[in-house]
């Protein structure tokens, strides 16, 4: 049932629909989620892979730790979108990326040290924490930045309230 429903996300996650749902209307950020949840279904493909030798514990290692790089350079230039707009919910915002981060802290380093492999519960945490953070967390700046001096970024992307994947 579950791989079903991955399956599903899976194949709608860059389709009109995903894009609709969780576009925000800043195109750097709006790409980057779909590059973060890229890197969710790819460490998820390569857990359900059937091949157990050491290329496929490496090829994870590797895209863990891109994933570590990747999400602390968008967190970051989202964060300091919000500190510069002087969005009120900056810091509840921020805790939720530490939160997040770390998650993902942890799991490079059990990764590395070959002590936890990843499952596919995991990598549907950090799915299902993704688009609750984009619909929930993120979506909620934009209204914020658009009465910002930081409006001209933003495309209007996100008109329509958020809605569910059919």
């Amino acid at each position: 049932m579950e791989r079903d429903r991955d399956d599903m996300i899976h194949k709608h996650y860059d389709s009109p629909e995903w894009r609709r749902l969780t576009e925000l209307g800043i195109e750097e950020q709006d790409h980057e989620h779909r590059e973060i949840l890229w890197m969710i279904m790819a460490m998820r493909n390569l857990v359900n892979s059937s091949v157990k030798d050491k290329s496929k514990h490496n090829a994870l290692k590797l895209l863990v730790d891109d994933a570590v790089q990747f999400v602390q350079r968008h967190f970051a230039e989202e964060e300091s979108l919000m500190s510069r707009s002087g969005y009120p919910g900056y810091l509840d915002h921020k805790k939720e990326h530490e939160a997040f981060l770390q998650r993902l802290l942890d799991l490079r380093a059990q990764v590395q040290r070959n002590r936890k492999p990843l499952t596919t519960e995991t990598v549907t945490l950090m799915k299902d924490w993704l688009y609750r953070h984009v619909l929930e967390s993120d979506r909620p700046l934009i209204p914020h930045l658009v009465r910002s001096s930081l409006h001209s970024r933003i495309s209007g992307g996100c008109d329509d309230p958020p809605g569910q994947l059919k």
